[in-house]
């Protein structure tokens, strides 16, 4: 359980960090465009990437719509078989969106950005992986956890 508490909090502390990188950074290219007559050529493209990394690792946490209220009418023993269809059907999609995202690497790997040409475009989707792999981690512990509940509410 504490190992799940320090995850969580490494997350929001990663997530919290981007945001205010990405905050900065429109400050920055506001003030330069009013102080020096003209922004950052790279800012737009910077603030757009770290947006994305930011949205696909916060979605980790995010608290998602579940409509349980029928659920709750089942028995134990179906509810238990439902947690576990809804995590490994969560897992299946979730490694299509691996996969999708390792097919866009190898086709953008040589794609650069225009003002930021030191990096590809194929780092767009390996937030894409790299989050795909943490969300699933955050599903099995989720699962676990809700068996767990379950068990110890027939107790």
């Amino acid at each position: 359980m504490r190992l799940a508490k320090w995850y969580n909090l490494f997350l929001d502390i990663l997530v919290g960090g981007l945001l205010i990188f990405i905050v900065t950074l429109a400050l920055l290219q506001i003030g330069a465009r009013y102080i020096f007559g003209g922004a950052f050529t790279w800012s737009e493209e910077g603030n757009l990437f770290l947006w994305a990394w930011m949205i696909l690792l916060a979605s980790i946490r995010a608290e998602h719509m579940r409509v349980d209220f029928v659920v709750k009418y089942f028995p134990r023993t179906a509810r238990k078989i439902i947690i576990v269809l809804i995590g490994l059907i969560s897992l299946f999609l979730l490694a299509l969106l691996f996969w999708g995202g390792m097919e866009m690497i190898k086709l953008t790997q040589s794609d650069f950005y225009i003002t930021l040409p030191w990096i590809s475009v194929k780092w767009l989707f390996v937030a894409l992986l790299i989050s795909a792999v943490l969300w699933a981690v955050t599903i099995i512990t989720d699962t676990i956890q809700a068996l767990r509940a379950q068990t110890i509410r027939e107790l």
